[in-house]
């Protein structure tokens, strides 16, 4: 019998479910009223431990890293309560956060700052780093899956949270066997082994982002991140001049380069404080020239190949969740396929990127051609509903452009509640709204007539950690 997963219904004996909390990859999470009423999280991971094979893989690899951390105590990680198997299914109580820091950055942003405070930012880093070197130095474990997201607050304290990929460090390296997030992993993850730095290289990209809403690699898909991560050089001319060295090193591509410990980078930064506040109060830690986009009957100014600038009100380079997991695995063979990507100092002396204008708008009678515009996933959903928004807004309605058809599709449960509300623009209806699946990795692995294979540009173990 499935575990039931509803509001009011209770999992655990005593334990009520209130609402559901958030979600990524490896499960969903509820806030639940425990006996004596006190509140607390409750983590489902997906998966069935008595399935064996691919549908049970995700649920081991989390009680494997529960045993592994299950000792580990820290005031600034997030206590773990219990953990039950009901049915198959691994259900763990945790402390009940307050937020986690990528609900501060965005509550940051619609303030008009370009990210979280320093001062108030180096105070959340310096919690986390003390619990990441508690667990590297005293236990030998690496999170693996440090990002926004992970770093809880609770009453403006930082708290490290979400062991599902914990992994023993054997001496001083280990091999990769669980998913790891793309965005923010070492480039050591993505040659299959893990080092004791690999959650200092994380914790850098998380301070970057938090503080500027710009990332050090800007790839939009899995192939462009992989490659940056490996060969290119990090982006950092959104920090600080101050901040840029001690950011540098823990982003080095070799392990042996980078702090002893995450505790050295963020005294680092602490001591270029001065430096840092400076450059703020001058701009100096973004000088490059704004793009905005022009909205005109005649005309669409839009770079070719730059993403713009995000607006106060889009989040940065996509979705909270971003949980495209991957699994180690270097780009093998010629190259041949992969894209291409700029070091900072090619993109430094290159020109300008060309603006392209859309033709003038026609107006008569003619044909109406007609157009399916399809959006995929968060990205895709932002850019319809914003559309149709336009669209209603210059015409009435989208019954009078019967050549103009919308559809978004997207796995995630939770997508057809967030296209129907709107959160980007004018809600979508539900005849545009498809949710799909993905399917199991074999099915993208048959050789039958008609379906290109895959495994010439992309490794196919990765298949096997996208959840």
């Amino acid at each position: 019998m499935a575990v039931r997963i509803e509001n009011q219904a209770e999992p655990i004996p005593g334990y009520k479910l209130i609402e559901r909390i958030g979600g990524g990859g490896f499960g969903e999470v509820w806030k639940a009223e425990a006996p004596g009423g006190l509140h607390k999280a409750i983590k489902f991971v997906y998966g069935d431990l008595e399935t064996a094979g691919d549908e049970g893989m995700r649920a081991e690899q989390e009680l494997k890293a529960l045993s592994r951390v299950k000792t580990v105590r820290h005031p600034y990680i997030l206590s773990l309560e219990r953990f039950d198997i009901i049915d198959g299914q691994l259900l763990i109580v945790m402390e009940l956060a307050d937020r986690n820091l990528w609900d501060r950055f965005r509550e940051c942003r619609t303030q008009g700052l370009p990210g979280i405070p320093r001062e108030e930012l180096l105070r959340y880093m310096d919690e986390a780093a003390e619990a990441l070197d508690l667990m590297n130095i005293q236990y030998q474990l690496q999170h693996l899956d440090i990002k926004p997201q992970n770093l809880f607050l609770v009453h403006n304290h930082a708290k490290v949270a979400d062991f599902g990929l914990v992994k023993d460090l054997e001496g001083m390296m280990a091999s990769v066997t669980g998913g790891v997030t793309p965005v923010y992993a070492a480039p050591e993850t993505f040659d299959g082994w893990i080092s004791r730095f690999c959650d200092q290289y994380s914790l850098g990209i998380v301070y970057q982002e938090l503080l500027t809403g710009q990332r050090p690699f800007n790839g939009t898909n899995v192939r462009q991140l992989i490659l940056q991560h490996l060969q290119a050089s990090p982006n950092l001319s959104p920090l600080p001049p101050g901040d840029r060295d001690s950011i540098g090193r823990a982003l080095a591509k070799n392990p042996d380069d980078r702090f002893a410990c995450c505790m050295d980078l963020v005294r680092a930064l602490r001591g270029n404080s001065a430096t840092a506040q400076e450059a703020q109060l001058s701009g100096a830690h973004d000088s490059r020239p704004e793009i905005r986009l022009t909205h005109t009957s005649a005309a669409v100014e839009t770079p070719l190949r730059t993403p713009p600038r995000m607006t106060e009100t889009q989040d940065p380079l996509g979705p909270a969740d971003d949980d495209a997991d991957i699994v180690q695995g270097s780009p093998s063979g010629t190259g041949e396929g992969w894209i291409r990507v700029q070091s900072a100092a090619d993109q430094e002396n290159a020109a300008p990127p060309p603006i392209t204008l859309l033709p003038p708008e026609v107006r008569g009678d003619g044909v109406l051609v007609p157009a399916l515009i399809i959006g995929l996933g968060h990205l895709g959903l932002g850019v319809l509903q914003r559309l149709r928004a336009n669209l209603q807004s210059q015409f009435g309605s989208l019954e009078s452009l019967p050549n103009i058809r919308l559809l978004y599709i997207d796995s995630d449960v939770d997508a057809a509640r967030q296209a129907a509300r709107g959160l980007y623009g004018a809600p979508l209806r539900p005849p545009e709204i498809l949710q799909t699946r993905l399917n199991r990795p074999s099915h993208y692995l048959r050789s039958k007539e008609g379906r290109a294979r895959i495994d010439s540009w992309f490794n196919p173990k990765m298949l096997y950690r996208i959840p």
